[in-house]
């Protein structure tokens, strides 16, 4: 007869609940993308309607959300709808006419609304999540994707041919070429490598290793070695928030931990600067060329004449900077400010347009459509960037990232509308308005609330008699 071991009983598995098959099927998402990347070389890709798809299969669990609302959820729903009734409003009474109103303006809400929607479901799906491991398949599926990227993106860095796995002509940018490893396009590629650094600089916050502290920093020397400078910035400040939330046994330990980091990267900062400063300085010129001609610079001067010509309300949604006002027709305003004429802005070369975000809420919905959606943004990231500083967690060191990082990219990128970047912001906003202290809090608040509630319930009442209170009276 064998005998049995002694000591404690192994640990049973749990069962995959809701929170974990949400951040699968996030997961699952982004390995997809990557596929379809590969496999698929089509000008209509799978990702032109997997952001959709995922979309519609989230649809119930945002719809439950708005019914049986998670606690902290009301301001997204309600600063996003302030943004879109603006909109709508402003296209009702703007004097700019010829266009099919209600056909620009449903397909620009379905696109904005995207992001909103998956953070209904996310915050609706995690409102069980007990603690942070929960997120562990989600982090460890975008650091995946990025280092199957990595031997393609070091082959395009090694070589600087110009044209990559596939044979197609890559882009060049301020005297170099940008590497793209197994995407069609350098943007994809700096944006996945970004992600998978996110998620490796919020794992080794946590578990504070030399394994999590080496892949964070290889990631993010990948993503900066894209050359593109606002990508830059956010690994910055993404290092710069993991570190400070770090946590030791010991104050001097945590002091000379950051204070060796700060040194660290200075010292890397001055051989990087010299490399990587002329090619920035030549993006930024072409960007801002001569202040006038560039796509970029003038939709924000516009977009700021059309809120004040329109005051309180903008040009109305769908008209200036949507997808919509270029592909289901093209908006007189492009052709009224004389934007039309410059390439990328044309009717044959329209796709710069969407190279900013804020102009576009701007210039459509007017101020208070802006003060209502950018203040929903920057609420959140103060809000869960804080809470991740004094208790610091996996899923708010995350969401922390990726709200600032979006709102660092958002100045000249479509970001909150992009397919890669849609399933992480929705995820990020519903941490950072429901969980910004961690799962593991939020779950211990919620025994602590029902506790209260039925200790309210089976109280006894008190029996009215002389010196106390009760349902009896006096």
């Amino acid at each position: 007869m064998r005998a049995q071991r002694i000591g404690r009983p192994p640990a049973r598995r749990r069962p995959l609940e809701l929170p974990g098959l949400a951040m699968w099927a996030a997961g699952i998402y982004y390995v997809l993308l990557l596929v379809d990347n590969v496999l698929i070389r089509t000008a209509e890709k799978l990702s032109g309607y997997l952001d959709e798809i995922t979309v519609l299969f989230a649809a119930p669990f945002a719809a439950a959300a708005l019914f049986r609302m998670p606690h902290g959820l009301w301001p997204v729903p309600l600063c996003f709808g302030i943004y879109i009734a603006m909109g709508t409003i402003s296209g009702l009474f703007s004097p700019i006419g010829g266009y099919p109103f209600a056909t620009v303006t449903g397909l620009t809400i379905a696109l904005d609304s995207k992001p909103i929607i998956l953070a209904l479901a996310f915050a609706y799906c995690l409102s069980q999540a007990r603690d942070s491991d929960v997120m562990t398949p989600f982090l460890y599926a975008l650091i995946g994707v990025a280092l199957v990227n990595l031997p393609f993106l070091l082959r395009d860095l090694a070589l600087n041919s110009g044209i990559n796995i596939y044979g197609e002509p890559m882009d060049r940018r301020a005297g170099m070429y940008r590497p793209q490893g197994l995407y069609h396009h350098a943007t994809a590629s700096v944006d996945i490598h970004l992600m998978a650094t996110m998620a490796a600089a919020a794992l080794w916050g946590i578990r504070k290793n030399a394994v999590w502290a080496g892949l964070t920093a290889l990631l993010a020397l990948l993503t900066m070695l894209h050359i593109v400078a606002k990508e830059i910035v956010a690994v910055v400040l993404v290092l710069g928030i993991a570190v400070m939330a770090m946590r030791f046994r010991s104050k001097d330990t945590q002091f000379l931990i950051r204070a060796a980091a700060v040194t660290l990267g200075l010292l890397l900062a001055v051989p990087f600067a010299d490399l990587a400063l002329p090619v920035i300085q030549g993006q930024v010129t072409d960007y801002v060329q001569d202040g006038e001609s560039a796509v970029r610079t003038l939709m924000y001067l516009i977009s700021f004449d059309l809120a004040v010509d329109n005051f309180p309300l903008g040009a109305g949604i769908g008209t200036f900077g949507s997808l919509a006002s270029f592909t289901t027709f093209f908006s007189p305003i492009y052709d009224q400010t004389g934007l039309s004429l410059i390439y990328g802005a044309s009717r044959l070369h329209p796709y710069y347009l969407q190279d900013v975000f804020w102009p576009k809420v701007l210039g459509e919905s007017g101020w208070i459509g802006l003060a209502a959606y950018l203040g929903l943004l920057l609420y959140l990231a103060v809000r869960v960037t804080r809470a991740a500083l004094k208790f610091p967690a996996v899923e708010n060191l995350f969401a922390s990232f990726v709200l600032v990082t979006a709102l660092v990219k958002t100045i000249a990128a479509p970001t909150l509308t992009s397919d890669l970047y849609v399933p992480l912001i929705g995820l990020a906003v519903a941490i950072a308005a429901c969980y910004p202290r961690g799962f593991a809090q939020a779950a211990a608040d919620r025994q602590a609330r029902a506790a209260r509630q039925t200790t309210q319930r089976h109280r006894p009442a008190l029996r009215g008699r002389p010196g106390t209170i009760g349902p009896r009276g006096w």
